[in-house]
C-alpha cells in the first residue's frame, strides 16, 4: 500500500474512537484501511502526550460506551469539561497526524516530522508543514537512519 496523506479532523478524530472496536476488528481481518488508521491513531496517541484526564475521558466515553452523563460523574466533571477534554485531546491527536506542530519546542517538532516523512512528504514539504528548518529535517532523517540502520 503507497502512504496516503490522510488529512484528519478533530470530528474525524473523535469518529475513529467511537468505531474504534469495529475499526481494529476490521485490521485483525487484514482491512488496509483500517491498518492505517488504527497504526496512525494508536502512534499519535503514545506520542501527542495526552493527560490522564484526556485518556481517561476518552478510555470512559468511548471505550467503556458511557453516556456523556455517565462518564462525567465517573470521572467527577461536568459534561461540559468531558466534552472540552476530549474535543482538546482530538484535537491534538488530529493536529499531530497532520504535522501541525502542538509545541513550539523543537524536540517536540521531531516526532511530527518523522511521521510526515513517513507519510510519503518530502523533507522540504515536511519542513515547511511543521514550521522547522529544512536543514534541521535533514539532520534529523540521518540521525533516524544511522539508529535503525
Amino acid at each position: 500500500m503507497e502512504n496516503e496523506r490522510w488529512e484528519y479532523s478533530t470530528k474525524a478524530v473523535k469518529t475513529i474512537f467511537q468505531n474504534w472496536y469495529m475499526i481494529r476488528e476490521e485490521r485483525f481481518h487484514g482491512k488496509e484501511s483500517a491498518m492505517a488508521i488504527f497504526t496512525d491513531i494508536t502512534r499519535a496517541t503514545k506520542k501527542v502526550g495526552l493527560t490522564n484526564k484526556q485518556k481517561a475521558a476518552i478510555y470512559e466515553f468511548y471505550l467503556k460506551g458511557l453516556t456523556e452523563q455517565e462518564a462525567a460523574a465517573n470521572l467527577e466533571i461536568s459534561q461540559q469539561s468531558l466534552n472540552q477534554t476530549i474535543t482538546k485531546a482530538a484535537r491534538n491527536i488530529a493536529s499531530f497526524l497532520n504535522g501541525v506542530p502542538i509545541t513550539n519546542s523543537l524536540d517536540g517538532k521531531r516526532p511530527i516530522v518523522y511521521n510526515l516523512l513517513d507519510k510519503g512528504y518530502t523533507p522540504k514539504e515536511a519542513a515547511a508543514k511543521a514550521g522547522v528548518n529544512v536543514k534541521t529535517v535533514y539532520y534529523w532523517n540521518s540521525q533516524r537512519k544511522k539508529q535503525t540502520g
